[in-house]
């Protein structure tokens, strides 16, 4: 309560002070004029009759006015003083929402400047990342390949004297330096992003899917797979070799989910109007995603309960899903279980 009557006080006691100041001033006339009268009635009580009857009722008109005075006077400094305290009062909501505003706008410059240091942090320990991956995964390689070297080795040199048995530990060891060959690439193909770039261009949708479904022929045919690529597509706009990287993996991933037993496993590719955007897809019959894993499968190392047993090192969809938001666009899927899969992808056309 006192700290409010301290922030009104200035402009409650303004307009109090001039009220009083013009009322005491209006009283002071009023008063004059009273003593006035009183001294013209002292003064002519000695005249005639007449003449003191024509002066009383000159005094009562002239008492009349002073009571006018007297109430316009009030009424004028009441009115004044209103309207005084009216204006201050505006003046300081006004000031106090000035003050608000300016205090917002520094605490918004505050938040932008704390914002900004935020992300040029995760920037920075971004690049740490990936230079780490990259300097592991490289560092990693040599080892590998000296593995599979020996393998080959024991495999040509010493074969007869393993026998059976033998040859079935190294195949097992070769089968594991393949898987972790592969994992090093991918985390090595996952560093180089944004990292390593080339120029952008108009690319064909359709060129690229034919370029991904070449290089499967061989496992699409012994599946017995039916692939159809619409026709009139329209182009990509970006790099050519990471935009490849994603129709690989989709389509890879389409053919090795496709199910074993599925009786007529089915891939399809094209694209189609979403809104104002170009959603670009590969569907496929396969053996379908529980919607729980809708967001985990595009994280490093997800991978679905179904899929323990069929190979991947999973950094696929992590790949897919960082050069599609380094393109400006965004990859979503749309499943179903055992009834199949559908990856979208969008991806900014021109540079903003």
């Amino acid at each position: 309560m006192g700290c409010f009557m301290k922030k009104h006080l200035a402009h409650i006691l303004l307009p109090l002070i001039i009220f009083l100041l013009l009322g005491g001033i209006t009283t002071m006339v009023w008063r004059h004029d009273r003593a006035h009268e009183k001294s013209m009635m002292r003064g002519h009580t000695t005249t005639a009759a007449e003449q003191t009857t024509g002066l009383s009722a000159y005094v009562g008109v002239k008492h009349t006015g002073s009571m006018v005075f007297l109430l316009f006077g009030f009424t004028l400094s009441a009115g004044l003083s209103f309207l005084l305290y009216f204006l201050m009062s505006r003046m300081q909501m006004y000031q106090a929402a000035r003050d608000r505003a300016l205090h917002e706008i520094s605490e918004r410059k505050k938040t932008e400047k704390e914002r900004e240091a935020l992300l040029q942090e995760l920037s920075d320990k971004n690049r740490e990342l990936e230079s780490f991956i990259y300097t592991v995964s490289h560092d990693l390689r040599t080892p590998i390949v000296t593995i599979e070297g020996f393998i080959g080795a024991l495999q040509e040199d010493f074969g007869d004297p393993l026998g059976q048995e033998g040859a079935r530990y190294l195949g097992r060891i070769s089968e594991a330096t393949k898987k972790m060959e592969g994992l090093i690439n991918d985390l090595l193909d996952l560093s180089r992003i944004g990292r390593i770039s080339e120029k952008k261009r108009e690319i064909s949708f359709a060129d690229l899917a034919n370029e991904a479904l070449s290089a499967l022929h061989a496992r699409i045919k012994e599946r017995g797979i039916i692939v159809e690529v619409s026709e009139n597509m329209p182009t990509l706009y970006g790099e050519k070799k990471r935009l490849g990287q994603v129709v690989d993996n989709l389509i890879a991933n389409a053919v090795k989910y496709i199910g074993k037993d599925n009786p007529s496993p089915r891939i399809e590719v094209g694209a189609e109007k979403q809104g104002e955007d170009t959603a670009y897809f590969v569907r496929d019959n396969g053996i379908g995603i529980d919607e729980m894993y809708f967001d985990k499968i595009f994280s490093i190392f997800q991978r679905l309960p179904a899929a323990k047993k069929i190979d991947g090192t999973g950094i696929g969809l992590t790949i897919v899903k960082r050069i599609v938001e380094l393109h400006g666009g965004r990859v979503w899927v749309e499943s179903e279980m055992d009834k199949g899969s559908s990856f979208y992808f969008t991806i900014r056309n021109r540079e903003d």
